[in-house]
């Protein structure tokens, strides 16, 4: 090949070349132009409305792992331990993947319990994810309607139970706080009930069969000290008062 042939290509390569570029910068310029539009616009919308929509958020630490989880319901993480059920909540995870703690709607029991009445609540969960207390309204619309703080014994071998609890019952009237026995059957067994209803203040003493078996009150001024036998029937008053009287549930 002479000099005049090779001199020809390369300037055919160089025009190519040229070309090549303008239009590369076209495309870019373009989709640059686009991509600013649709970002702008929805800059725009965010500022003019102030809402943000979306159907969940998570977010992840710095190994990328999910940590917290919002939504109605929240989004389904694999690093979440609990599997069986999602609610409309605010949800910390440790880096283990456990519920430690959660803001918003009630979830289910642990097996072997049940709720008796939707809430809205503030729970928090141990080391293992197992519920350790919470805060909420208790309603389950016609005979439960109840403000309720409480704190749980740890899972005991598998299901946890309520330890101590303050109560503010709508139904009943009864104000107070209750103390429970640690789990031996299916259900929380209360111990001990300190509070007020109407016009009566008391101190009343369970056993174990769920029987009444003293209760030291204060009604209207008049102070009584109630002694009841193991079938929960009023046995003395060390007060002198009278003995035919019961102990009134909460």
């Amino acid at each position: 090949m002479d000099g005049d042939q090779l001199e020809l290509r390369v300037r055919s390569l160089e025009r190519k070349i040229l070309c090549l570029t303008a239009l590369s910068g076209l495309l870019l310029t373009a989709l640059a132009v686009s991509t600013a539009g649709r970002f702008t616009g929805r800059v725009k919308a965010a500022e003019d409305t102030k809402v943000l929509r979306v159907k969940g958020l998570v977010i992840e630490d710095e190994q990328g792992r999910a940590r917290i989880l919002l939504g109605a319901p929240f989004p389904a993480v694999q690093e979440r331990l609990r599997k069986d059920v999602a609610g409309t909540d605010l949800v910390f995870l440790d880096e283990e993947g456990h519920d430690r703690f959660r803001v918003g709607e009630m979830l289910p029991a642990s097996p072997g319990f049940h709720r008796i009445g939707a809430s809205y609540e503030v729970t928090i969960l141990d080391t293992k994810g197992s519920e350790r207390g919470g805060m909420g309204f208790l309603s389950n619309g016609s005979t439960v309607n109840r403000a309720v703080i409480a704190l749980d014994r740890p899972e005991n071998p598998s299901v946890s139970s309520d330890a101590w609890g303050a109560i503010v019952d709508d139904a009943s009237g009864f104000a107070g706080t209750v103390y429970l026995y640690p789990p031996a059957g299916d259900h929380d067994q209360e111990g001990i009930m300190i509070g007020t209803k109407g016009n009566k203040a008391s101190v009343t003493f369970k056993d174990r069969n769920d029987k009444y078996r003293s209760t030291f009150a204060l009604t209207e001024g008049e102070p009584s000290f109630q002694l009841f036998d193991k079938t929960g029937k009023p046995t003395a008053d060390l007060l002198g008062g009278s003995q035919t009287g019961s102990a009134e549930k909460r």
